[in-house]
């Protein structure tokens, strides 16, 4: 499964030290490997509520918290199933990231705490750039290796699209490190 963060609306004072961002994600999956029709159109519709998801992330200099936004109305009662569905789907709800104690807390959709240190991620930053509203943005990748459930290496890679004129290393999820504020 592939997936893709976009910035949907952002609030950042320049002239100050803090701002938010909202994200949404767009989740896409190959279907050619699930044998009904009925599994196909079950999957369709989780993917089609997992893109309607907010995040928001606020921040200063210091320090950065991403959560879910929570919506709480639904046009039906089966819209409100497949949003708990794809609400799921997400291994944390919450991510509080501190530069200051280099640690990260990550709150599990089980309100589990899991505290980690920050790790440098090893960002490549390219040369592709592309404005993005008012904001020259350059596209960074990073590579993460990972061991899948029948103990094979592999690896996946997070593609970002950072604004160096925003000074904050800070982005979705459990991401950081970027010379400048994730965007897209």
């Amino acid at each position: 499964m592939k997936y893709l963060f976009l910035l949907l609306f952002t609030t950042v004072a320049l002239a100050q030290t803090s701002g938010g961002v909202t994200y949404n994600f767009n989740y896409e999956m190959d279907l050619d490997g699930l044998k009904s029709q009925e599994s196909k159109d079950f999957t369709t519709n989780i993917l089609s509520a997992a893109n309607q998801l907010e995040f928001q992330l606020t921040f200063n200099k210091q320090q950065s918290h991403f959560i879910q936004n929570t919506k709480l109305n639904f046009e039906s009662e089966k819209d409100k199933k497949l949003s708990a569905v794809a609400r799921a789907l997400q291994a944390s709800n919450e991510t509080h990231t501190d530069f200051e104690t280099s640690r990260q807390i990550i709150t599990m959709s089980d309100r589990t705490l899991i505290e980690e240190k920050l790790d440098k991620q090893d960002w490549q930053i390219g040369t592709d750039s592309k404005m993005i509203g008012v904001y020259l943005c350059y596209k960074a990748t990073l590579t993460i290796p990972f061991v899948n459930r029948y103990g094979e290496a592999k690896t996946k890679e997070v593609v970002c699209w950072f604004a160096p004129s925003l000074p904050y290393s800070f982005g979705p999820k459990s991401y950081y490190g970027l010379p400048g504020l994730f965007w897209n």
